[in-house]
């Protein structure tokens, strides 16, 4: 994205701020302990998610669901934040692991067309 990777990271790191830069989030919050940020997306669904690691030399944030209106199970996601040599431009990796409950649906496309997706285009345009 053409954005330079400090200002990608401060907003990726302020884990209670993802509704300041992705459009499925309606609302956020952090509760009181700063590690557990309380979520509604714009359709109206709860989700609850607790930052596990932030590594500030790496660039990494993980969290993972305490509460999701998903059928999925241990479901941990990493952000990653890397700069492009030489450029004002930054790469986003993003992904989870999980396991399915609904083995019906592929929630693998779903969390990367309707989570990651939107998330990362959002980041690549955030007035933040």
């Amino acid at each position: 994205m053409p954005r330079p990777v400090a200002d990608v990271w401060r907003d990726v790191a302020r884990f209670g701020d993802i509704a300041g830069w992705h459009p499925r989030i309606a609302k956020s919050a952090l509760d009181s302990t700063g590690r557990v940020r309380h979520l509604v997306t714009a359709d109206g669904a709860v989700i609850e998610e607790r930052l596990v690691a932030l590594d500030e030399q790496h660039r990494t944030l993980a969290y993972e669901f305490v509460r999701s209106p998903y059928a999925v199970e241990d479901y941990r996601a990493t952000m990653r934040v890397i700069e492009i040599p030489g450029t004002a431009t930054t790469l986003v990796e993003w992904w989870a692991d999980f396991r399915p409950i609904d083995q019906g649906t592929d929630w693998w496309a779903f969390f990367g067309r309707e989570i990651f997706q939107p998330g990362i285009e959002g980041l690549a345009v955030s007035p933040q």
